[in-house]
């Protein structure tokens, strides 16, 4: 007899270290969500879009207090399995909570992809960028460099990267480039050639290295002019000379005719939710004639690091408040890469 209830004191013991075990699990599920929801998230860097601030496969620890955290828009959607579970049945207004600080110029922000319009805001792809263009700002790129308001406004020539065709003796004395300067892109054009990015300090360094035969800036910009934001016969806008363009802020009014409808069309339509129909004699907003539009949001002009090898609002146009997710703040988690141990001296280094 007492043998029987040792064992059923046993089991209850047993059943209820379980039961403990799951409400432990939850309980971390939930702190985790809470966390990664409303005060800080990981990123992984997947490009070279940064240059040098931020290298691929490093680990990027993305702030949401500053500019407060970004609330759910698609409820339902399984957490932690990436973006493409989900069910945009219920879809809500892209809000957020206040913040302690705004967005700034030179900040470098985690924001989802505006362009992809077939998903809902936070379910697009996530992309790095750095802010250049405030809203009420007019934004002009002269030369890769940027004008705010007709004035030079931009990061340190030493923080840019640019792309150069680098011609060396051998594929070993490459091997000992990219090790020695930290090298993200080595495409081979033809024997002993390869493109690579860098700041002018970093290849300025690279011509004086032994090995080193040639170094020539790659200036490829007019080759994909016809992707260039609303470029077109009138505007030949590339990478390189863009501009001037006006970034909207919420409550501006500007007036609309058929010159100028190309730049805020998309912004108009598919950020701000109205009906736009272009005819030869007019422009209606919502079935209404308009000759003018009032922005109902703020908007920004983004531009990488890596001037000449990227794809940033000089490509896609504006990058709305509500699409931003947070500020990139410090490197968690530095990367190795080419068979070499992680640089320990990127770790917690500021994003700046």
């Amino acid at each position: 007899m007492a043998t029987r209830k040792k064992n059923i004191i046993k089991k209850s013991k047993s059943g209820s270290s379980g039961k403990q075990w799951i409400k432990a699990f939850f309980v971390a599920l939930i702190l985790i969500l809470l966390i990664k929801s409303f005060l800080v998230e990981s990123f992984i860097v997947k490009s070279t879009n940064m240059g040098n601030t931020v290298l691929p496969g490093e680990i990027l620890a993305i702030g949401k207090l500053d500019y407060g955290a970004r609330l759910p828009v698609t409820l339902l959607s399984i957490p932690f399995f990436g973006y493409d579970y989900y069910n945009d049945l219920i879809e809500l207004p892209a809000k957020r909570l206040p913040g302690l600080d705004r967005l700034k110029r030179l900040d470098i922000v985690l924001f989802n992809a505006p362009f992809e319009l077939e998903k809902p805001i936070d379910k697009r792809s996530l992309l790095l960028s750095r802010i250049i263009g405030l809203p009420g700002e007019t934004i002009e790129i002269v030369d890769y460099k940027s004008r705010v308001d007709n004035q030079i406004n931009d990061i340190t020539n030493q923080n840019m990267s640019f792309k150069y065709s680098l011609q060396v003796d051998s594929e070993a004395a490459f091997r000992q480039l990219v090790k020695k300067y930290d090298l993200t892109e080595g495409s081979i054009t033809k024997k002993n050639t390869y493109v690579i990015t860098g700041s002018q300090e970093k290849i300025n360094n690279i011509k004086a290295e032994e090995g080193v035969n040639h170094i020539s800036f790659i200036d490829d910009f007019e080759d994909d002019r016809e992707l260039i934001y609303a470029t077109n016969q009138i505007r030949r806008w590339n990478k390189k000379n863009f501009g001037p363009l006006y970034v909207p802020a919420k409550g501006d009014t500007i007036k609309l005719n058929k010159k100028n409808i190309e730049l805020y069309i998309d912004l108009i339509k598919y950020h701000e939710g109205n009906e736009v129909t272009i005819s030869e004699i007019e422009i209606q907003i919502n079935g209404l004639k308009a000759i003018e539009y009032s922005f109902k949001n703020n908007y920004y002009f983004v531009l990488d690091d890596n001037r000449s090898d990227s794809k940033d609002s000089r490509y896609w146009g504006f990058l709305p408040e509500t699409h931003v997710i947070g500020k990139s703040m410090f490197v968690l988690f530095p990367a190795s890469k080419n068979g070499v141990k992680a640089n320990i001296n990127r770790l917690f280094k500021k994003t700046i």
